[in-house]
């Protein structure tokens, strides 16, 4: 979907609503207030990305949990290296709309729900295999908190602070994993 494409690409989303958080009022650092709602969209790869409605975008938005969106022309975003999605003047948003993909991709959601109790489900993946992997790929795994480290202080060759944190991860193959959690300052 979206997630190999570049920072400020416009692209045509379809996708299942996963989660709707409240609105937020937000001051920047010049003193403008916007509101902000963020909505967590899940794709046919059960893969999870935020779309951001600012303002009166918020009120044009008549979606619920389990709604299939189709958005034409999203604007891709980045913020903390998480990739992120934003509607411009050219987008448009259809909840629940009569084409094909929309049908396929709620069957999909609903076969995936069924089956999610079977730990074998494939869209699950062994902590053997997560050391392998390039840095920003996104996973689903199922395993047991091993250990919280403390939290440090990292600063990027530009100068910029991040807190990390170290997590221990165990899955049923008793292979351990250390996941590092990075947030910016």
């Amino acid at each position: 979907m979206m997630y190999n494409k570049a920072k400020n690409t416009i692209i045509d989303v379809i996708a299942k609503i996963e989660q709707i958080k409240d609105t937020e009022n937000i001051t920047s650092v010049h003193g403008d207030h916007y509101e902000k709602k963020e909505i967590i969209l899940i794709d046919e790869n059960n893969r999870k990305i935020t779309l951001n409605l600012w303002n009166e975008k918020i009120n044009e938005f008549k979606g619920k949990k389990e709604d299939i969106i189709a958005i034409k022309n999203a604007k891709i975003g980045e913020y903390n290296y998480t990739k992120n999605l934003t509607l411009i003047n050219s987008s448009r948003m259809s909840i629940n709309p009569g084409v094909p993909e929309a049908t396929k991709i709620r069957e999909e959601c609903l076969e995936r729900n069924k089956d999610i109790e079977e730990l074998d489900e494939p869209m699950y993946t062994k902590i053997g295999k997560i050391l392998n992997l390039e840095n920003q790929t996104i996973l689903n795994v199922i395993a047991v908190v091993e250990n919280i480290g403390d939290t440090d202080t990292v600063f990027a060759k530009d100068g910029r602070e991040f807190k990390k944190k170290k997590i221990q991860l165990i899955d049923n193959s008793d292979e351990a994993s250390v996941i590092q959690n990075k947030k910016s300052q």
